[in-house]
């Protein structure tokens, strides 16, 4: 015990390799969970202080981290405050699916080199946040390769993991099912994966405990769990809180029922809020997994700058109430669209924000027909 006082609690890290990590099949369930032993499991508090202490060991002051836009915003913080490593949005050309190919990987490192910073990793996140969508195993294995053939560390945020509640061709697989079987294909080593390949969880979406503020790590790489030994204290959940974590997770059919029950409600607010969108003719990026909506609001901007897109996302909420997501903020590189976050209030509550959006679409197209006529 002693020799995890500030990496997790054993039985809490046991539970959450065996309950959270593979709860939902096809998740990891098909994998023997030597894959995933506690000793590689660290937790801290929050999330956010996951990614804080990963970067510190991976990164030195002036490295950077790729990460396909568009991003969630606060992993700016969680990379730049302390660690001081710069985010590097890589943009995909393709807006049916928003995934990079590998001749933009390549294009985001070298221009990164052009300014002297070196990508030291690549963080996905899967589920994604702000679209919705999950990565096809296919491209995880490609973006897996292209990184660990370069020696760059590979983090996948998968804190949505449990959250599927849509139609997708795609299930969610985990990077380390991606990671160990491209050491079975022989395509990988298995040190070349233990040093730079990690998953990241949370307690704070999949089962709604923000205020808990507990994250975990699962990584095989021996500088990490040292790191982690020693930085954790700074970081560390109470034993109280692991434990109930423990108490709640060994209740199968409390996690079975809650998974379930959390899917579908995640899709019935989701269908509410999209038909809701197509009725006024709104475009969005179709979601299948975790709570949010990739909206495209283009056809309501002035113009096509950033300005314009910050104008109309004053106006939204000042005149709806309804607080939006701009898509600078999330790093992406055309004006005009926002993120949705629809999961935090009751069906009725989010019918009236969607009565407020939609009103105030035809008002501003009505102006706009007015004066042109």
């Amino acid at each position: 015990m002693m020799q995890r006082t500030f990496m997790g609690v054993e039985v809490v890290a046991c539970v959450v390799v065996q309950q959270s990590l593979t709860r939902s099949p096809p998740l990891l369930a098909d994998r023997p969970l030597a894959h995933l032993h506690l000793k590689w499991c660290h937790s801290a508090v929050p999330f956010n202080s996951v990614l804080d202490l990963f970067f510190f060991a991976t990164c030195d002051p002036g490295d950077g981290c790729l990460i396909p836009a568009p991003y969630f915003p606060a992993f700016d913080n969680d990379m730049n405050i302390r660690n001081e490593v710069a985010p590097l949005p890589v943009q995909p050309k393709d807006t049916h699916t928003y995934i990079p190919t590998i001749a933009e990987m390549d294009a985001a490192v070298d221009e990164a080199a052009k300014r002297n910073v070196r990508a030291r990793v690549l963080l996905i996140t899967n589920p994604g946040n702000p679209l919705g969508t999950l990565y096809p195993e296919a491209t995880l294995k490609e973006l897996l390769l292209w990184a660990v053939r370069r020696e760059m560390h590979v983090l996948s945020d998968e804190i949505y993991a449990n959250s599927k509640f849509g139609t997708s061709e795609d299930e969610f697989v985990s990077l380390e099912k991606v990671a160990q079987n491209a050491v079975e294909e022989k395509l990988l080593s298995p040190e070349m994966v233990a040093e730079f390949v990690h998953t990241a969880y949370g307690m704070s979406k999949d089962f709604g405990m923000n205020g808990f503020r507990v994250g975990c790590l699962h990584t095989k790489n021996g500088d990490l769990l040292n790191l982690w030994q020693n930085m954790g204290m700074f970081a560390a959940v109470s034993n109280d809180t692991q434990h109930a974590l423990a108490v709640m997770l060994q209740d199968d059919t409390f996690v079975d029922f809650y998974v379930e029950e959390n899917k579908r409600r995640l899709k019935n607010s989701y269908n509410l809020l999209t038909s809701a969108f197509t009725s006024v003719k709104l475009n969005y990026m179709p979601a299948c997994a975790a709570m949010f909506c990739w909206l495209d609001l283009r056809s309501l901007l002035t113009e096509c700058t950033f300005e314009a897109e910050r104008a109309l996302w004053k106006e939204i909420l000042e005149d709806c109430k309804v607080l939006l997501t701009p898509g600078e903020a999330c790093h992406y590189a055309e004006p005009g669209f926002f993120r949705v976050c629809y999961a935090s209030m009751p069906p009725e509550h989010l019918q009236v924000a969607c009565t407020r959006l939609t009103s105030f679409v035809e008002k501003k197209r009505r102006k706009r027909k007015l004066s042109s006529a």
